[in-house]
C-alpha cells in the first residue's frame, strides 16, 4: 500500500505520518504543532494498563501509537485497528518512523464479527473525516466512500493475552465493537475507555453494567469504566 500525500511531525513521544489531507482536523492540528492529542487519555491508558495488552481502536495515523508502545510493560502488546486506507498507510509509516515492536496494526475496523462494511470517508464541504470516518449502513449521494474490513477483537486477541484496557473511538460503532469483544471483556474485565456510548444505552446496561462495570471516570472526550462489583 503506498503512502498517501503526508507530513511528518514530532512530539515529546516520537515521530508521525500525518495524512496532508487531515492536516485541518483536531488531532493532526495538535500533532503537526508539537503536542499531544487527547493527553490526560494517553497518560490514563499508560499509568493503568499494568502488565496486560492495549487494544486501541481506531488508530487513525497513529497518534496514539508511540505514547502507548512506550507505555506497556515488557511482553505487553498493543492491538491496533483502522479501517481507512489512508489512515492505515499512514499509522503503518508511523510505526515504523519510531522503531516499534511491540504493536500489531490492522487495516479493519472493530465490529461482532468478521465482515466487510462501508466507511464513509468525506463529503464535499470536508473531503477527508480524518480520524471521524464512520461505518454506514449505505453509500450516501455527494459522500464518498470505500469498502473496508471489519474483525472482532474475540477473534483475533488471542485467549492467552490479558487485555488491561479496551479504548473505542470508533464514531457510532462501539455497540457492535463491544459485541465482538464480550468474551474478552468477561475473561480479562479491562477499563472500557468510549469516546460515545453505544446509540441502545439499554443494551449496554443489559450487556455492561449488568456484568459489574460502572462509570469512575472522564478524560476530555471520553467516559472510563471499570468492573467494580461481581457480574449480577
Amino acid at each position: 500500500m503506498s503512502l498517501p500525500e503526508h507530513i511528518v511531525a514530532s512530539n515529546k513521544f516520537g515521530s508521525y505520518c500525518v495524512p496532508a489531507s487531515s492536516k485541518s482536523r483536531p488531532a493532526a492540528a495538535a500533532i503537526l504543532a508539537g503536542k499531544v492529542w487527547e493527553p490526560r487519555t494517553v497518560a490514563y491508558m499508560t499509568e493503568h494498563c499494568g502488565a496486560g495488552d492495549i487494544v486501541h481502536a481506531g488508530a487513525y495515523f497513529g497518534d496514539f501509537i508511540p505514547a502507548l508502545s512506550k507505555g506497556l510493560r515488557t511482553g505487553a502488546r498493543l492491538w491496533a485497528f483502522e479501517p481507512s486506507s489512508e489512515n492505515y498507510a499512514c499509522a503503518r509509516r508511523t510505526i515504523e518512523l519510531n522503531g516499534v515492536e511491540n504493536t500489531t496494526l490492522m487495516h479493519a475496523g472493530l465490529g461482532a464479527s468478521a465482515a466487510t462494511g462501508i466507511l464513509r470517508i468525506g463529503r464535499p464541504d470536508l473531503p477527508a473525516y480524518g480520524g471521524t470516518a464512520r461505518f454506514v449502513p449505505a453509500r450516501r449521494k455527494n459522500c464518498s466512500h470505500e469498502e473496508a474490513q471489519v474483525v472482532a477483537v474475540d477473534e483475533v486477541v488471542p485467549e492467552d493475552r490479558t487485555v488491561s484496557i479496551l479504548q473505542l473511538d470508533v464514531e457510532g460503532f462501539e455497540q457492535q465493537a463491544l459485541t465482538g469483544a464480550l468474551r474478552t471483556i468477561a475473561r480479562c474485565r479491562p477499563k472500557i475507555i468510549l469516546e460515545n456510548l453505544p446509540k441502545d444505552p439499554d443494551w449496554f446496561d443489559r450487556t455492561i453494567i449488568s456484568i459489574g462495570y460502572t462509570p469512575i471516570a472522564e478524560v476530555h472526550a471520553n467516559t472510563i469504566f471499570a468492573a467494580i462489583a461481581a457480574p449480577n
